[in-house]
């Protein structure tokens, strides 16, 4: 841009040297407006390709999401159904307990009993 026209175009430069005032004036109201023009377009595209974009970025976020919550659903649904099995265990073991408990001894008592025997074994 710093450069004089003659060295940049010199055909045109040649040409233009030999122009009126009048159509010099012509000449740069022509080319302002092709200015206009071309960065307006420029603008256009510019606008078009981040429209492209964005859109292109909000559904990878959208899909991105669905599958954190299908993941999260997944978790919940584990979570859930190792809860009833813990639940499932617990009623289990306060069965076996209370059964224990009646005529025969519970299950505590005879781990402590298995490990007094161990213990004795191991003394003599």
């Amino acid at each position: 841009l710093d450069k004089p026209l003659k060295v940049v175009n010199e055909p045109l430069w040649e040409e233009l040297r030999h122009f009126s005032e009048n159509e010099l004036k012509s000449f740069g109201a022509k080319l302002k407006e092709r200015n206009n023009f071309f960065r307006k377009l420029g603008k256009e595209r510019s606008h078009e390709m981040k429209e492209e974009l964005y859109s292109s970025l909000v559904q990878t976020n959208q899909e991105q999401q669905q599958k954190v919550r299908g993941t999260i659903d997944e978790a919940d649904k584990t979570i859930k159904s190792l809860d009833e099995c813990i639940c499932e265990l617990e009623a289990e073991l306060l069965a076996v307990e209370e059964k224990g408990s009646g005529d025969k001894p519970g299950l505590k008592s005879l781990q402590e009993e298995l490990t007094k025997v161990t213990d004795a074994v191991a003394y003599k």
